[in-house]
């Protein structure tokens, strides 16, 4: 920890980056992390239930990371000597026409498991990798194009419509006006379907993470109250909860953009970051944690880890958390119709808005990275580079630390 002549650092939000912001600050700086939640980690999260008498631990967001496309979050689990907990899984995707017609049903990693495949998957799979490749290169390139008139252009269109419907929670005719950037940036095709790279759990859940981080921290914690104001003076910040103001010499905001912007209006340069932060449109999701099996498969020989069912004008997801749990008794997250049925046997429902990735998003990330540091205020989180996931979280954390660093220097 470091002594009390050191600078003293404010970091608003205790998710993951947030943590590891003040986790890599402590040693030469004072830090103070203010959270608004007696809960700190963020969107990562565990929920415990019970059967039998027997209690077990479910993330309510499914995690899973991938050593190829997120080596950095790989180095982050080593780092806090968690190794020894991850294991490999082997993720499937289903799509039915209905409960009972299987349109579409294979490993996500078959490469590694160089399993032999039936020849009419093996044509799908090599369809859906080119899809893959494709998505990814138009999320970056043409963010804007509608997915009607790409799908309409390539083999797959069924495939692509029906996993936006799945993922974006709207029906078929929706997604068709959804922009390739809007409908897969986010959660899509760098989630289910990227089908040629390894694929890891944490024992016990991502929660560790937090946990691991937190048994490392020296700081001072506010917690259950959220940030009302900050004001900036010429010798630094006041950050002012309901029952406490902190006074800091830089500022992190490692909260969702909304927030920030919110809070932004008390400092005298604030209109250009402000406008920048409303630039990150943000689209509402919906998912329930259940125990109701009547929302996947009738067959439970067709159970995968994605399960997209097509029925009528919308395709609804569940993911089968008890298969790469390991987990002894069925519990399944469904996203949700804002119209739709609701799951029995529910464990939780959770509410909450991500960044589209849209053209809008990407300009607003290179905006924002320029933004950085003026008269000591960062920014950090999932939305601030890359692709809105736990390593984006990780990686803006690593790069404001060395932008404060390199103020000291």
């Amino acid at each position: 920890m470091a002594n009390h002549h050191a600078k003293h650092v404010v970091v608003v939000g205790g998710g993951l980056a947030g943590l590891v912001t003040a986790w890599k600050l402590q040693d030469a700086f004072r830090v103070t992390v203010m959270e608004s939640s007696p809960r700190l980690g963020g969107q990562i999260d565990a929920i415990t239930t019970s059967s039998s008498a027997q209690e077990y631990q479910v993330e309510p967001n499914t995690q899973m990371v991938s050593s190829h496309a997120q080596p950095q979050l790989m180095n982050l689990i080593s780092e806090l000597s968690l190794t020894d907990k991850v294991c490999w899984v082997n993720p499937s995707l289903m799509i039915m026409r209905g409960l009972d017609e299987v349109q579409y049903n294979a490993p996500m990693t078959f490469r590694r498991l160089g399993l032999s495949l039936q020849e009419d998957n093996r044509e799908v799979l090599k369809e859906v990798i080119g899809l893959n490749r494709e998505i990814r290169r138009l999320v970056h390139e043409q963010p804007n194009i509608s997915a009607l008139d790409w799908a309409q252009s390539v083999r797959g269109r069924n495939l692509v419509l029906d996993l936006i419907s799945a993922i974006n929670g709207c029906n078929l005719q929706e997604g068709e006006e959804y922009q390739i950037g809007q409908a897969f940036g986010m959660q899509g095709i760098t989630g289910p379907v990227r089908m040629v790279r390894d694929y890891y759990r944490l024992e016990g859940g991502f929660r560790q993470l937090i946990d691991s981080i937190l048994d490392r921290l020296e700081v001072n914690i506010v917690g259950t109250k959220p940030v009302v104001a900050i004001r900036h003076s010429n010798d630094g910040f006041d950050v002012s909860s309901d029952v406490v103001t902190v006074h800091a010499d830089y500022v992190v905001m490692a909260c969702p953009p909304a927030e920030s912007a919110r809070l932004l209006p008390n400092l005298p340069w604030s209109g250009q970051p402000k406008r920048v932060l409303e630039q990150f449109n943000v689209q509402s999701r919906r998912v329930a944690l259940h125990t109701d099996s009547t929302w996947m498969p009738r067959n439970p020989a067709h159970w995968s880890s994605f399960n997209i069912v097509r029925s009528a004008d919308r395709c609804q997801m569940t993911v089968w958390c008890s298969q790469y749990n390991e987990l002894p008794i069925s519990i399944f997250r469904s996203w949700l119709f804002e119209d739709g049925d609701r799951p029995d046997g529910l464990i939780k429902q959770r509410s909450y808005s991500v960044p589209i990735m849209d053209a809008s998003f990407v300009g607003a990330q290179k905006k924002l990275a320029r933004l950085q540091g003026r008269l000591g205020l960062w920014f950090a989180g999932s939305y601030v580079q890359g692709s809105n996931n736990l390593q984006s979280a990780y990686l803006s954390a690593l790069a404001v630390v060395e932008s404060i660093a390199a103020e000291e220097l």
